[in-house]
């Protein structure tokens, strides 16, 4: 059970959501400054058709693009998603792997 001292955000549509330590999937990371950011983008878009209930974010971290999906409280739930996202990315799927990080988490 979530703690009452957490801060309580609104998305847009004004589902809320608090952030809290969990887990994402890394599904790219890269340090060619010429090629990295057009990957990470184009790989995000290939998620968001295939997933589209999971959370896509591109972060640039110098040197590093980043995408990382999904907001998962367990490293279970980043697992189960992550197999179900390299049997559709059979290419690059096996660049991805379960990250620690500060995730959203509705509140229902």
């Amino acid at each position: 059970n979530m703690s009452p001292s957490r801060t309580v955000y609104s998305k847009d549509d004004g589902e809320q959501y608090v952030k809290m330590r969990g887990f994402k999937i890394q599904a790219f990371s890269g340090n060619n400054q010429r090629t990295s950011k057009n990957e990470a983008n184009t790989k995000q878009r290939l998620i968001n058709e295939s997933f589209p209930e999971q959370e896509t974010v591109v972060t640039f971290d110098s040197p590093f693009w980043r995408l990382r999906v999904g907001n998962f409280r367990t490293r279970e739930d980043a697992n189960e998603v992550l197999r179900e996202m390299q049997k559709v990315f059979t290419s690059f799927g096996k660049e991805m792997y379960v990250v620690v990080d500060e995730v959203k988490i509705p509140v229902n």
